[in-house]
């Protein structure tokens, strides 16, 4: 069973979604669907240590951000949202597994480091791509910009 901590987590990360500014596009419309495939999730959960677990997660979401990157270089995609989806899911999968091996009595300061590193990486990416991105895409790209820098793992490199 869950302690408090991990579901506090996942609902300050839906909670602190808020409306685009710049053209009011809802990051909570790419929360509401923010979802793994099944394959991502079997992979993912796949992983039997809360160590390989946090690992898999943070493939699942470097993986996803290497697709926008490489698609908007090529050929881009029609939404971001699109391939961004379960982008999120596999933040808070990383963070949940955490505080499984924490739970555990593990130590998971790498792992944490490893989540705030990467995220801080994907921030700038996502910052870089919104520059020419369309108005959609951009509210797509700061909903998810504000969701990671309001996270705990994030604030530990700023």
């Amino acid at each position: 069973m869950f302690r408090a901590k991990p579901f506090i987590l996942f609902v300050m990360l839906i909670a602190r979604c808020s409306f685009s500014a710049s053209d009011g596009v809802s990051s909570i419309e790419l929360i509401k669907e923010d979802r793994l495939s099944s394959q991502e999730e079997e992979y993912a959960y796949g992983a039997k240590s809360p160590s390989a677990r946090v690992a898999a997660f943070l493939r699942i979401a470097d993986k996803k951000i290497d697709l926008v990157r490489h698609a908007k270089k090529q050929n881009p995609p029609s939404s971001l949202a699109d391939v961004l989806k379960g982008y999120l899911a596999a933040l808070q999968g990383a963070a949940l597994s955490v505080s499984w091996g924490k739970e555990l009595g593990e130590d998971m300061k790498r792992q944490s480091e490893s989540i705030a590193k990467l995220t801080r990486k994907h921030f700038i990416i996502l910052g870089r791509l919104s520059e020419t991105a369309t108005d959609e895409d951009r509210g797509v790209i700061l909903g998810i910009q504000q969701s990671i820098s309001k996270t705990d793992q994030f604030s530990q490199v700023r």
